[in-house]
């Protein structure tokens, strides 16, 4: 029997969110796009590689999240595919990687971990602005 060895690649979207046009991404969305790039990067051969091994495992639409699965042989295709994404429905953006790992359950503890980072620092901004208000006469 042969064991499948998986790479888990947990994502972050950016983009510039005004707050007259708010962006909105789903699952789908954000699935097709890493597909186009793939298609558009390395033609039917990427796709053809990957197709078999490739699934988005888990996607938020509010912290623009996502983790990716893949084989081990072609996840620096799927790494690479995902820095070339620049327009997700025609708003510029940028795709950084976070973690890749050999288990979901360690991509998920990076995702958590992040998560709280990113709790903090807004915390940390929200008290600071808060500290400066007090001041202004």
């Amino acid at each position: 029997m042969v064991r499948f060895k998986n790479r888990y690649i947990l994502f972050e979207i950016i983009y510039d969110e005004d707050e007259n046009n708010k962006i909105n991404i789903n699952y789908n969305i954000v699935l097709n796009a890493i597909k186009t790039s793939i298609e558009q990067n390395f033609g039917a051969y990427g796709i053809g590689i990957t197709q078999s091994s490739f699934t988005m495992k888990y996607f938020s639409p509010v912290t623009k999240i996502g983790i990716l699965r893949s084989s081990r042989k072609q996840f620096n295709m799927i790494w690479a595919s995902l820095t070339f994404i620049n327009n997700i429905q025609n708003n510029r953006c940028l795709v950084r990687v976070l973690h890749v790992g050999g288990t979901i359950k360690s991509t998920q503890k990076a995702a958590i971990k992040y998560d709280q980072e990113q709790l903090l620092l807004i915390y940390s901004q929200l008290s600071k602005r808060k500290s400066m208000n007090h001041f202004i006469f």
